[in-house]
């Protein structure tokens, strides 16, 4: 299997026939050109010969044939050194393989600090164990039982309070049921009452017709 080096395509313009850009960004969109030939404001059933945009030979533009379609291969320069050379995704301050078995060793400002350091470190970090603050006595603790007796009276307080309110509630409305109930009753007395007068109005009529 043959590998070749990637080579991206040349941009052209379908519009104005120029190589460098596409056809969405043409600063000329009112330009007409023939895509054949490329002569403008071409004529219907004009003479039209296949004129290369890219390359200028006799071919389509963009055809297969066409040696300029495709852009020159970046190749990398040979005299770059092999620490350049690495992927993009490779970062790393590590020594390559190679570089680890040409004998390299440290410099001296990487190597351990002294074991006075060290001690001191050791000392600052018992001085402040040692100042670690003591736990408060039971005198200066708060009062958690108050505290939650305050809490519950509260809330026993809030709840009678409610209690109340719902009572006062209930007792306007049987108030409000009792009075509509009145007010049924009255209306059911005066359709009675006006019903007895429509049936002696209509006997009375019967008997004027009677007659």
């Amino acid at each position: 299997m043959h590998c070749y080096l990637y080579r991206s395509t040349r941009q052209y313009c379908q519009i104005c026939m120029t190589a460098g850009h596409r056809a969405d960004v043409c600063p000329t969109p009112n330009t007409r050109k023939c895509r054949t030939c490329g002569i403008a404001n071409p004529i219907k059933n004009h003479p039209c010969t296949p004129k290369c945009a890219l390359c200028k030979e006799s071919h389509v533009t963009g055809a297969k044939e066409c040696r300029q379609k495709l852009r020159k291969a970046r190749i990398p320069p040979v005299n770059q050194s092999r620490k350049q050379l690495r992927p993009r995704w490779f970062s790393s301050d590590w020594p390559t393989p190679e570089e680890a078995g040409t004998g390299q060793q440290r410099k001296k400002s990487q190597s351990r600090q002294p074991r006075k350091d060290e001690a001191k470190i050791a000392e600052n970090q018992g001085k402040g164990r040692q100042k670690r603050p003591e736990k408060p006595s039971s005198d200066q603790q708060p009062d958690r039982t108050n505290t939650k007796q305050k809490a519950k009276s509260t809330q026993e307080q809030t709840w009678a309070a409610v209690a109340t309110t719902l009572q006062v509630i209930n007792s306007r409305i049987d108030q409000v049921q009792e009075h509509q109930a009145r007010i049924i009753q009255e209306l059911r007395e005066q359709v009675a009452q006006q019903n007895q007068e429509i049936t002696r109005l209509k006997r009375q009529l019967l008997a004027a017709q009677a007659k």
